[in-house]
């Protein structure tokens, strides 16, 4: 539902919405006016310019959680503040639209309709009044504070018409997708943000990576940005990785390739201009708002350009509700679907056409071998049980053996490496009679480069040296390097007096590793704390803990943490040189395939007998008396 359809007429006759404001035919009426960069879940929809007033008309996007706007608000034209005086809030509520007065600083949420188990949100409608602004202004911002979390919208122009595109004029090849093959080496993304205001835009570039790197850990990517708005990332590759960034007017998506530069130019303001339509399933022709350069640039425009191809909630619940042989035919009429609609676009080039044809691919690929997965997810939106008596009746059903895999070309080469980016396929390869296949092989070295990392993560160094014969030549330097930092570590641990003991991990397999290390210290309690040396929360907890620990010494009790190949080594071995506890370090592996562990931090209280007496998921600065109580009541508990 759109209630700015009802808010605009009642903009036209504003004297109903504001009774001391009078309707004429000289008010300026801007819709859909441009901006050059939003920072807010207001949306701004029209401007009202009248003899007495400035009135700004939004809709709000804040619809699962609740907001509020500071009474701080105000606009700025020409160098001068211009005050809130007073607003309405347009919401619908029994199929009516309903106005009433706003008040700044209140907490509002957004009305809803319930069907069944169904929640259909509205989108309300907030109209702001303020002192008028000076006829001749051609540009004025909205500004709700003054800090870095305020909502702004900066740049606002009264003539209605767009920002005129700062994209330099390029031309892209028509050349197809270049043929991968392995190799390692430097991935650089170089661009330039146009309209780059540095002290507003400079917290708001970062990066996400996909994938983690071959030793466990998060990439390190070397980012920078000065003050002209050129920026670059760097990193060292082994294989194509997806990474998302961080970037003013939004997220955008990167493929980078080993030895590869892409360039990419950035237009903020058409950027901020596409947002509202940015999920929108049927988009209206817009402006050109990015533009990748270099070998791979056509196929990382269409990455960013292509239609969300996800799950939706509905479309998880309903798959608890249906077969297998039903769910592959869906997503297979889906894709062929995908690839109809690929092949019709004229507006894709070579290149960009191969490569959304394997990503179709990939997707398929990914859903299929994840069906289980995505029936837990369903089970969990229909508040449905997920033990293994209700998921048995879903594997029963589950087979890796598809009869379309031999009408894939994913398979073909190694440009599957610009959408596949792990060896979780390599079963479904395996099912389908593919093993001969590069990707196959390349999945195989994969795993095996990435088994040895684990090991060595688990602090197991590698000493006979023969082992790296076995490894594909890829990535043979990458482990030799992290196998001598862990030995320096390990040196460097053993050669301190450490608080904390390393201790090595059970041979049992994740769903029964923390009983495992439960009875091991039998007669005693034990706390388990789930943790990553990234994580804030839990690096919190463990400091707000330590007064406790200190209070319980010398008692019957022991602090157990837990970590997993995320937590850097060299970090985590510090932490551990400061932090009393039994440490452990287990494999991606185990992690994840302990019983209920699906976020950090996560607690866990045993009694003497090994029994759980707590379970805690997140940190909130109460836990403490309440882990002191439940301590404090196992250790009193007769045997």
């Amino acid at each position: 539902m759109n209630a700015m359809k009802n808010v605009y007429f009642l903009l036209i006759h504003a004297a109903i919405l504001f009774g001391n404001l009078s309707a004429n035919a000289q008010n300026k009426i801007i819709n859909q006016p441009s901006s050059k960069l939003a920072k807010s879940d207001l949306t701004l929809k029209t401007i009202i310019q009248t003899d007495t007033a400035t009135i700004l008309c939004f809709r709000v996007e804040c619809v699962y959680r609740p907001w509020s706007l500071h009474s701080t608000v105000h606009l700025k034209a020409k160098n001068k503040d211009y005050a809130y005086r007073y607003g309405k809030l347009v919401t619908k509520k029994d199929n009516q639209f309903i106005d009433s007065p706003f008040t700044p600083d209140s907490t509002n949420t957004s009305s809803h309709t319930q069907i069944g188990d169904r929640h259909f949100f509205d989108l309300d409608s907030l109209v702001l009044c303020f002192d008028r602004i000076p006829s001749d202004t051609q540009t004025f911002d909205f500004l709700e504070g003054d800090d870095r979390n305020s909502w702004k919208i900066f740049g606002i122009k009264m003539d209605g018409k767009p920002y005129p595109s700062s994209l330099p004029k390029i031309k892209m090849k028509d050349t197809g997708l270049p043929a991968y093959t392995i190799k390692t080496g430097k991935a650089i993304l170089k661009g330039k943000i146009y309209d780059y205001d540095h002290a507003f835009m400079k917290n708001q570039i970062s990066y996400f990576a996909n994938e983690y790197n071959l030793i466990g850990n998060g990439f390190d990517i070397n980012m920078q940005c000065d003050s002209l708005g050129n920026f670059s990332y760097e990193t060292d590759l082994l294989h194509p990785i997806p990474l998302t960034l961080l970037l003013p007017g939004g997220n955008l998506k990167a493929i980078l390739v080993p030895g590869e530069e892409i360039a990419l130019d950035i237009d903020v303001a058409t950027r901020t201009a596409n947002a509202p339509y940015e999920w929108s399933e049927k988009k209206p022709k817009l402006n050109k708002a990015i533009q990748f350069r270099g070998k791979y640039g056509p196929m990382n425009e269409a990455l960013n350009n292509m239609p969300y191809n996800g799950y939706t909630i509905d479309f998880l619940k309903e798959l608890v509700t249906i077969s297998f042989d039903e769910y592959v035919q869906r997503i297979w009429s889906d894709y062929q679907k995908t690839i109809q609609e690929v092949s019709e676009n004229k507006e894709y080039n070579t290149q960009q056409r191969e490569f959304l044809k394997l990503k179709a691919q990939s997707t398929y690929l990914y859903k299929r071998i994840s069906y289980v997965e995505n029936v837990k997810n369903g089970l969990y939106y229909s508040s449905m049980k997920n033990d293994s008596s209700v998921l048995n009746k879903y594997n029963t059903q589950f087979t890796l053996i598809d009869p379309h895999a031999k009408e894939l070309n994913l398979f073909d080469n190694l440009n599957a490496l610009y959408v596949v980016y792990d060896y979780k396929p390599m079963e479904y390869l395996k099912a389908n009679g593919l093993e001969q296949s590069e990707i196959y092989h390349w999945m195989a070295d994969l795993k095996k480069a990435k088994e040895i990392a684990g090991q060595i993560n688990m602090m197991k160094v590698v000493k006979d040296s023969t082992i790296w014969d076995s490894i594909a030549p890829q990535y043979v330097s990458t482990l030799q390097r992290h196998n001598e930092l862990v030995i320096n570590k390990i040196a460097e641990a053993q050669s301190h007096k450490l608080k904390g003991t390393i201790k090595e991990v059970p041979d049992v397999s994740g769903k029964e590793l923390i009983q495992a290390i439960v009875n091991s210290y039998k007669g005693k309690v034990v706390m388990i704390d789930c943790w990553a040396t990234w994580c804030g929360p839990c690096k919190t907890g463990i400091a707000k803990m330590e007064p406790v620990k200190e209070e319980l010494e010398g008692k019957d009790v022991v602090f157990v943490y837990l970590t997993n190949e995320t937590s850097d080594v060299e970090t985590w071995t510090k932490e551990v040189e400061k932090l009393k506890g039994e440490h452990y370090r287990i494999s991606a592996s185990k992690w994840n395939q302990l019983p209920d562990i699906s976020a950090i931090p996560h607690y866990i209280i045993y009694d003497r007998q090994g029994n759980k007496v707590m379970e805690q998921v997140g940190w909130k600065n109460s836990l403490v008396d309440e882990f002191k109580e439940t301590i404090l009541k196992a250790l009193d508990k007769k045997e």
